[in-house]
């Protein structure tokens, strides 16, 4: 008896290690063509798009990209802005250094030049292998007899194509821009399904050097691979037996790789997080201002818009700028229902990942891949973002794939269950296809874009000045003198929209923030609406606005040079100038030096004005240059004696 106990502990003991089962790639040839095939379906009327957003940035007006093969060097020692703006600014928190896709743009610049189709080629492919990616990666990890015998009624089949119809990735394929999310997630699941090739042979030496290779590829194309980290071990957790053996020849390349990126990283930007000053620009950092509690419950606010964008994708739009989001606190409902909701979803996770079932694993990976993006920790410079999603959309796709072909299955009779999961796999195909087709072509152009933002977001400042500038730029190459008017002013329209996003929906401390290039827009589209009907007195009540709030645009002195150049009415010149300096800029925003430079440019055209010498009295008077001011003083009332009574009345 005690020799027959032995036995089996020895039996157990020779048992061989959990390995995962890696099938030859030439039985996956049909469902790689396939993938590459519904992709195409899917973008192909979209290859022919101009480049639109922050494409001109990284491919059309970056000298980087536009020196071809030469330019990527400069591109692996700069920040992503750098060959836009010929110098290094720290626009954005945590700064953005991602140079994988910008040496993709490079190559197919060298070769295309900026002809748009080959890029839009390359997202479009590259989505699709992404999804074989998915497939692939999943039917090593996910046991076939647990999760589908046949390939086309697998977890992994599913989870992977549901991913490639899924909506909310439109942006990231349609923007050629997008590509670097999709070149992040291709080389973190290569990264992974390497890395199960290190759980196998844990003592190879070459494995590891591919698998630090891959994941140094996929944070050279975006940061948010640092994610997989976390996302790979727990995986081999859930679906594998990982053990100590592994986590050396497992974890080593990828922190390596880590380390060696964020000093890359460092170098280039010069910090890691934080250039050291606070960025106060409320587009760029949409925080700026709020309390800790309207922060966390706005965050909140975004993530219940995210789930409900996963489960049903619309609206879809490309801003989520302020205020597209309106500021929460915690007297909300929907920011206890997302706090709600997340807590539990995080729970369920924790306790079935603990079970190593795949609903757990899904459910973590999508807070695991969603937490860098998700403005908890940090800002990422917006307030949400379809594009964040494309990574951590995953975690649902696969949630909803292992209910339908597994779950569903084990619960209901092959009755029941087969007809009610391809029912709903088919609402599904149909619905992510309809809405896809359907809003693709809100990327054919900057006024198209902007159109359906601003239809689902009017108090986006971004959208509706982008709306008004699109616009403007339409108009500019309208011949009919009516019809460009008529543009211009639906253009003004939505600049003033833009204008008054901040003080009617900020709060107390975003209300002031003033949106420097709305200004700069408002007063080219009123120039040139004056340049048809020539009305001067809408003209100066535009120009006073912008010139209060912004005069540091320099457009406003070259304008009022050719008003005078033009002879215009010099009574109305003279009260603008007056108003502006007096009024506005003097006794309202106490800026005497501002008011002063603006009152000497109406006195170089009008050198006769009492008004304007008797305001550049009043301006010296205030800062107390008395001596000077008592010298305009004797101007004024030397050209009229009652210039005083005439203002103090």
């Amino acid at each position: 008896m005690a020799k027959s106990k032995s036995k089996k502990k020895s039996e157990k003991k020779k048992s061989p290690p959990h390995r995962f089962e890696f099938l030859s790639l030439k039985g996956y040839r049909l469902t790689l063509v396939v993938f590459v095939a519904i992709s195409a379906a899917l973008y192909f009327s979209g290859a022919g798009y101009d480049f639109i957003l922050d494409d001109k940035v990284v491919i059309s007006e970056n000298d980087f990209t536009k020196k071809g093969l030469s330019g990527i060097a400069d591109h692996l020692r700069s920040d992503n802005f750098q060959g836009y703006f010929g110098e290094k600014k720290d626009l954005l928190i945590g700064g953005r250094y991602r140079p994988m896709s910008l040496i993709f743009f490079s190559v197919i610049y060298e070769l295309f030049g900026l002809k748009t189709a080959p890029y839009h080629w390359v997202n479009i492919i590259l989505y699709a292998f992404t999804a074989f990616l998915i497939f692939y990666i999943l039917s090593i990890l996910l046991p076939q007899k647990k999760y589908g015998l046949h390939w086309w009624e697998s977890v992994a089949f599913w989870g992977a194509t549901l991913f490639l119809f899924h909506p909310i990735h439109t942006e990231a394929v349609a923007n050629i821009k997008g590509l670097d999310e999709i070149l992040t997630l291709f080389f973190a699941l290569l990264s992974w399904i390497w890395a199960a090739k290190v759980y196998n042979k844990p003592q190879s030496i070459i494995h590891p050097i591919i698998l630090g290779t891959l994941f140094f590829l996929a944070l050279m194309s975006k940061e948010n691979a640092l994610t997989f980290l976390a996302v790979i071990p727990l995986s081999f957790y859930c679906f594998g037996t990982l053990k100590r053996k592994h986590l050396l020849p497992l974890m080593s390349p990828m922190i390596v790789s880590a380390a060696l990126y964020l000093v890359i990283r460092t170098s280039v930007l010069g910090y890691v997080l934080s250039p050291g000053k606070e960025v106060t620009d409320i587009l760029n950092n949409p925080f700026y201002g709020l309390s800790g509690v309207e922060t966390f419950s706005t965050v909140m606010l975004t993530w219940l818009k995210y789930l409900g964008l996963l489960i049903f994708p619309h609206p879809l739009v490309h801003d989520y700028y302020p205020y597209a989001i309106p500021i929460m606190d915690l007297s909300d409902w929907q920011v206890w229902v997302s706090i709600m909701l997340h807590v539990a979803l995080l729970v369920l996770g924790l306790v079935w990942a603990f079970r190593k079932k795949l609903s757990g694993f899904a459910i973590l990976y999508y807070f695991i891949t969603f937490s860098i993006v998700s403005n908890l920790f940090f800002t990422v410079g917006t307030f949400m973002n379809e594009r964040f999603q494309f990574m951590p959309s995953l975690g649902y796709t696969l949630l909803i794939s292992w209910f339908l072909m597994s779950y569903l299955p084990g619960k209901l009779n092959n009755r029941l269950a087969a007809p009610l999961k391809w029912t709903i796999l088919a609402a599904l195909l149909i619905g992510y296809s309809y809405k896809t087709v359907d809003r693709l072509p809100d990327w054919s152009s900057h006024l198209a874009l902007n159109q359906s933002a601003v239809e689902e977001y009017p108090t986006s400042a971004r959208s509706t000045l982008f709306m008004g500038t699109a616009l403007f730029n339409e108009a500019l190459e309208m011949s009919n003198s009516d019809e460009k008017k008529s543009t211009l002013e639906q253009g003004l329209e939505w600049v003033n929209q833009s204008i008054s996003v901040f003080p009617t929906y900020g709060n107390r401390n975003t209300r002031d923030f003033r949106y420097f290039n709305a200004y700069k827009m408002k007063v080219g589209i009123a120039s040139e609406i004056y340049k048809i009907d020539g009305n001067l007195d809408a003209l100066l009540i535009e120009m006073k606005e912008v010139a209060t709030y912004k005069p540091e645009i320099s457009y406003i002195m070259e304008f009022l040079d050719y008003l005078h150049r033009r002879g215009e009415d010099q009574s109305k010149m003279e009260l603008f100038y007056h108003e502006l300096a007096h009024d506005n800029l003097l006794r309202k925003r106490n800026k005497p030096s501002i008011a002063a430079a603006f009152v000497d440019k109406g006195l170089e055209y009008l050198p006769n004005s009492a008004l304007l010498w008797y305001d550049k009295y009043l301006i010296y008077q205030q800062v107390g240059r008395t001596q000077e001011a008592q010298q305009f003083l004797q101007r004024a009332t030397g050209i009229d004696p009652n210039i005083s009574q005439k203002v103090k009345g």
